[in-house]
């Protein structure tokens, strides 16, 4: 309904992320000039070790070469304390000590600076919480700055133009409903006592070109007084009119308009069939069994449609929180899955769900994306940590499953979380890969909503965490084959952008997204909402920022699935466990 800034709100973000950026360069800065000297102390270590080494060789040499010539020369007479091999037996034995104490200084300098480059206790990842916390409760201010009304009408009146600043406590505008709500109706002083409080009565519309459409309504109060008409309701100008005031409330959703001159009469009308197109459309409306949402950019809509369970209890039915949805190529049907629990639900294309496949051996929590390579079903979980601050097994996995018949079974799994942290120690990584996978893990904020397989590549998604620039990130891990085996692999940042409505505001984080040709679609989730808001983005090329589709106020868009024969794409949104999960379909053009 309305949406005002506060200036000092868009500078302080502005600060708090250019502080957190800061902080973060010096803390990359520190790590990489740390592990610079690490890698010199080593270094220098070795070859001190090395001259040692030498000088004791040549002191072996000369012992060995003295005790043969003294062989030789078995009645030459030196001076015991004086002799050769003694002060070469002293010499080589302060050469050892020299070569112990020169590791161990060096081994305890490289070993206190290993400790401080691992240390989870640093000044810098302390004042970038503080910041993080400082930047969430400025968007949270931010997003309260935008106001939705209770219920649905028009503005009436707007006080103050745009840009012009607005001072405390003073009304912006004001909001009419969609329909009157009372009537305010003068009973003439010859019939005072007819009426009652709690009285049901009827209402017409006077207006001649409008339906003659009978409303039922109730007497809300009576007034205390005797008035005057006001002059529009006069029968005539010239002849006075008496009368009591009083209030009559309606029904909802009812077609008068405000201001409009209506009849109220006593008894019900005879011809009552007249009154239920008003009470039937109200009662559907009451009751809406498809929800739209209109389209960002573009005229039409997108309805959202609950997701029938068939053959499953309503209760079970309203507990599946859809997290992920794919395409089958193979059987055409749509595999969906739910992040509170390890099963596998078929759906057909009018988001039916046909059945439930428990699979044998996957054992998953929060599980979050799905995607199909060939005859391997792939399910990644979300790799983050609980609201206790642990990281159990099963959020730890990325599943592989194997087609049978048009089914699945288990295969295999590996522990996705580990693999991130053995990348760390890679030499493969280039520094930009490594500070980040680094910050993900050891701040355990990391959180994967997203994943594609494709020829033997993993694309992994963060929701959490952003990049320094406060880009959502995609990973890329070559050769799954060896990532499963326990090999080392390689990975790289792939492609980082934003998620945002075009100018900047209102960014969301990545929950889900998909390759078809050569773009990426992708549906995001803005977490900071008082409300839940999702939406559809296309990225193409090498652009920093995705291009909004389709925006679903009110909705948390988790999963999307594409028919690559229909070029249709199936949207699927988290119900929260309150009512059961929606889908909707788009046209991909």
């Amino acid at each position: 309904m309305l949406e005002v800034k506060r200036f000092d709100l868009a500078a302080s973000l502005s600060i708090v992320e250019d502080e957190i950026a800061e902080i973060m360069a010096r803390k990359n800065e520190l790590i990489a000039s740390t592990a610079a000297e690490i890698r010199r102390l080593e270094a220098d270590k070795l070859a001190a070790q090395s001259e040692l080494d030498v000088q004791l060789a040549k002191v072996e040499t000369q012992l060995a070469l003295n005790a043969h010539w003294k062989s030789d020369k078995p009645n030459l007479q030196t001076t015991e304390q004086l002799s050769p091999e003694n002060l070469l037996a002293i010499k080589h034995r302060g050469l050892q000590q020299q070569k112990i104490h020169s590791a161990t200084s060096f081994q305890a300098t490289i070993d206190n600076l290993r400790q401080q480059l691992n240390s989870s206790e640093r000044p810098a990842d302390a004042k970038i919480e503080v910041l993080k916390k400082r930047k969430q409760e400025l968007k949270r201010q931010a997003a309260s700055l935008k106001v939705e009304s209770d219920f649905s009408g028009s503005v009436g009146s707007v006080m103050f133009t745009a840009g012009e600043q607005v001072p405390k406590f003073s009304p912006i505008l004001t909001l009419q409903g969609g329909s009157t709500s009372f009537v305010k109706a003068y009973i003439h002083e010859a019939v005072l006592n007819e009426v009652r409080v709690g009285q049901k009565v009827w209402i017409e519309s006077l207006s001649p070109e409008i339906k003659k459409v009978v409303i039922p309504g109730r007497v809300e109060s009576l007034g205390n007084r005797i008035v005057e008409y006001p002059e529009r309701l006069k029968r005539s100008p010239l002849v006075s009119a008496w009368g009591r005031e009083v209030m009559i409330e309606l029904e909802e959703n009812n077609e008068l308009l405000l201001g409009e001159k209506v009849s109220v009469l006593l008894d019900q009308p005879e011809s009552w069939i007249d009154v239920l197109p008003g009470l039937l459309r109200s009662k559907v409306l009451n009751n809406p069994i498809i929800e739209s949402v209109q389209a960002r950019n573009g005229s039409d809509g997108v309805r959202i449609h609950k997701i029938i369970a068939t053959g499953l209890q309503a209760a079970a039915a309203d507990s599946i929180e859809a997290s992920g949805v794919v395409w089958d190529p193979v059987t055409n049907v749509y595999w969906m899955i739910s992040d509170e629990d390890s099963y596998l639900y078929q759906l057909n294309a009018q988001g039916e769900i046909v059945q439930r496949l428990e699979i044998n051996g996957l054992r998953i929590d929060d599980a979050e994306s799905i995607s199909i390579d060939g005859d391997c079903l792939y399910i990644s979980a979300s790799l983050s940590f609980n609201k206790a601050g642990v990281l159990k097994n099963r959020r730890r996995k990325l599943v592989r499953l194997q087609r049978e018949k048009k089914g699945w079974v288990y295969q295999q799994e590996v522990d996705l979380y580990k693999a991130l942290q053995t990348l760390t120690h890679s030499d493969s990584l280039d520094a930009r890969t490594k500070s980040f996978i680094t910050m993900a893990t050891q701040e355990a904020s990391i959180d994967i909503e997203a994943h594609q397989v494709r020829d033997n590549v993993l694309y992994l998604g963060f929701k959490s965490p952003l990049n320094s620039g406060s880009e959502s990130v995609i990973l890329r891990i070559d050769d799954l084959a060896s990532l499963f085996s326990g090999l080392p692999v390689r990975a790289e940042i792939w492609r980082s952008f934003q998620l945002d409505d075009g100018d900047g505001s209102n960014t969301m984080t990545i929950s889900d997204m998909i390759f078809f040709g050569d773009k990426i679609y992708l549906t995001g989730v803005d977490t900071y909402a008082t409300n839940s808001s999702s939406g559809l983005w296309e990225l193409s090329g090498d652009r920093q920022r995705a291009a909004l589709m389709l925006s679903f106020p009110g909705y948390k868009a988790e999963g999307i699935a594409i028919n690559r024969q229909t070029r249709e794409a199936k949207i699927v949104f988290d119900g929260g466990g309150k009512g059961g999960s929606h889908f909707a379909q788009a046209s991909i053009h």
